[in-house]
């Protein structure tokens, strides 16, 4: 039970901690886009994992209670969090390197938190091809949260 609540306090720590830095980045960023992207990969997230999850049945998440909230933080903060700050940090991060780090770092820290919680078996699943397509699921959240950005973009300039 301990090793549970350890699980859960990793999982709040990193929701404040993401939601302060999303704060912070609003005020620099466009508090407009910030928002659209956030909640257009929060939508698309959690309704594809869930769908995946419990309609194809090709991974089971934890039914322990404090697991089960450890996975609903990570699906509906968590990573719309990440994906946000990294949408919207990458045209004010100036050159290319910038740029680069940006995504490389926030593709890390995806690819990272699906790992570890495969690892804390917040979700269980077999083989190693289902793993690498749920990295890469994450990895085109975060291609699909450029493209919709500049789409919104582009329709609130039509106004």
């Amino acid at each position: 039970m301990r090793g549970i609540k350890m699980v859960i306090s990793l999982h709040i720590f990193f929701t404040w901690l993401f939601a302060g830095i999303f704060l912070h980045t609003a005020k620099t960023a466009s508090p407009r886009h910030l928002a659209f992207v956030f909640l257009f990969i929060d939508f698309l997230n959690t309704n594809l994992y869930y769908l995946a999850g419990e309609t194809f049945k090709w991974f089971k998440m934890s039914e322990e209670p404090l697991l089960y909230v450890s996975f609903s933080l990570l699906q509906s903060l968590i990573y719309p969090l990440i994906v946000a700050i990294a949408v919207t940090a990458y045209p004010l991060a100036g050159f290319a390197a910038k740029k680069a780090s940006v995504l490389l770092l926030s593709c890390c820290l995806l690819l990272g938190l699906e790992l570890l919680t495969r690892y804390l078996k917040i979700i269980t699943y077999d083989g190693t091809g289902l793993m690498i397509a749920l990295l890469g699921y994450r990895l085109l959240l975060l291609i699909a949260a450029f493209i919709a950005l500049k789409c919104f973009k582009r329709m609130c300039a039509g106004r």
